[in-house]
């Protein structure tokens, strides 16, 4: 027979305690090497996947938790395995504060890279539509068959139509003439004008296709969140170094953070002049932002 092994003192509720389980057991390492690492803000080891710190700063010990758990320092052993590892924590002052700071570090430089390509992605893409003489050409075609299919004329003048509804366009595939819709007039005639005009269009538009995935609020939204992490992770940086190697790493750190709130600021601008420009297209093409 094999004996078991005793479960040990329960000072977590059951399902807490399960939750915490479920999440140390994603670490790549021991909760005692972890926290070594956090107390002495060691953050150059990079193994911890930012959203497993997440997950591990939303099951930390509570206060009361931690005060139940510390009357049982003295006898670690007695404890259940899940107790004896999330002890640590336990004895680690500011433990969410410093995770934070761990995952920013692991974090940073790729979110910022990030922001600032979505940014420019808009803008750019807000210039093309303005700019591109194929998207003009098509505008043009699809104004004069307008005018042919409700006045009969092929030619601009006067009681004719000189401008449309972007959003309009949805109806060329919905307008048909037998078989044919205007979608497919549209089509064959552009390529008849030009052999290689779908090629052409695509290169005056390539920001295009990513820019049309964003939306101006969460993009803005990402970018403040981002602004108030960086200082936040700043403030925190400098209060928690209390040895001479803690701070000799938070002064790296500070460095970056420093680089990032210069170039934060240009993110900042950039995201900005990405949603004017989107708002100017916009107005180009008489649709309201």
């Amino acid at each position: 027979t094999v004996t078991q092994r005793p479960a040990g003192l329960t000072v977590l509720d059951g399902p807490r305690a399960q939750n915490i389980a479920i999440v140390l057991s994603k670490l790549p390492c021991s909760s005692e090497k972890l926290c070594d690492r956090l107390r002495h803000l060691d953050f150059s080891d990079g193994e911890l996947l930012a959203d497993n710190i997440e997950l591990l700063i939303d099951v930390l010990p509570t206060p009361a938790e931690i005060e139940k758990l510390l009357r049982h320092s003295d006898a670690l052993d007695q404890l259940r395995d899940v107790e004896q590892k999330v002890m640590p924590f336990c004895t680690l002052p500011q433990s969410a504060a410093r995770l934070r700071l761990m995952k920013l570090a692991a974090t940073h430089s790729a979110t910022h890279a990030n922001l600032m390509r979505r940014s420019c992605a808009v803008f750019h893409a807000a210039q093309e539509v303005c700019e591109s003489r194929p998207l003009r050409m098509a505008m043009g075609v699809v104004l004069r068959v307008g005018n042919f299919i409700n006045h009969g004329a092929k030619d601009l003048r006067e009681g004719t139509f000189r401008s449309f509804g972007i959003e309009s366009l949805s109806t060329l595939s919905s307008f048909k003439t037998g078989s044919l819709s205007t979608m497919h007039f549209l089509c064959l005639t552009l390529r008849l004008s030009d052999a290689s005009y779908l090629a052409v269009l695509r290169a005056s538009l390539q920001h295009v296709p990513e820019a049309a995935k964003e939306q101006s609020l969460v993009l803005k939204g990402s970018v403040d969140a981002f602004s108030k992490e960086v200082n936040l992770a700043r403030r925190e940086a400098e209060r928690l170094a209390s040895d001479e190697v803690s701070k000799d790493r938070m002064s790296a750190l500070i460095s970056d953070l420093d680089r990032e709130e210069a170039e934060l600021t240009e993110l900042t601008a950039k995201m900005q002049e990405a949603l004017e420009a989107g708002a100017k297209a916009q107005q180009y093409f008489s649709v309201s932002p």
